[in-house]
């Protein structure tokens, strides 16, 4: 078989096959079925049920993973709407929190509005109360006069007597 092996890499021959379609040929025998001549020496042997038994196990692979492909694609479509929801319950929690913010501000606001207006109306009590102490000690000193005035005129009403 050395010179078999020889003669094929001389003459670029792949196959002991081929090499025996060259001696048939060669050797012109008679071709009795062109179809079996064909089969058995120009067509590498292969085992067609192997073949076939694989490619069906094949499309059924494809088929599981088509129907597999088809089955996420509905299910991707069923969760396009929570998914929405989800988006919308986000954006609302946080308008939630953000007005909530502003509600708890307000008491700051409110309690700076009112601590303003009571120092403006603290400020107009204690310029009222300037303005009564003064009326009172203008009261006294006319009452102290008025009380001088009502001695001397008892003194007066006396010495008359």
């Amino acid at each position: 078989m050395p010179y078999g092996a020889w003669f094929r890499r001389r003459f670029g021959i792949d196959s002991d096959q081929a090499l025996e379609l060259f001696h048939q040929t060669v050797s012109m025998k008679s071709v009795g079925n062109l179809t079996e001549f064909v089969r058995s020496h120009m067509l590498e042997p292969s085992n067609v049920v192997e073949r076939l038994s694989a490619l069906i196990h094949h499309f059924d692979d494809l088929n599981s993973a088509h129907e597999s492909v088809l089955k996420a694609v509905q299910q991707v479509e069923l969760l396009i709407p929570l998914v929405s929801d989800c988006h919308k319950f986000s954006d609302l929690s946080i308008n939630k929190e953000r007005l909530r913010g502003y509600r708890d501000a307000l008491k700051f606001y409110f309690a700076r509005q009112k601590l303003d207006l009571l120092t403006s109306r603290i400020v107009n009590l204690e310029g009222e109360l300037v303005k009564q102490e003064a009326r009172v000690k203008t009261a006294d000193d006319n009452m102290f006069k008025l009380r001088a005035d009502e001695s001397v005129l008892k003194q007066n009403i006396r010495s008359e007597l």
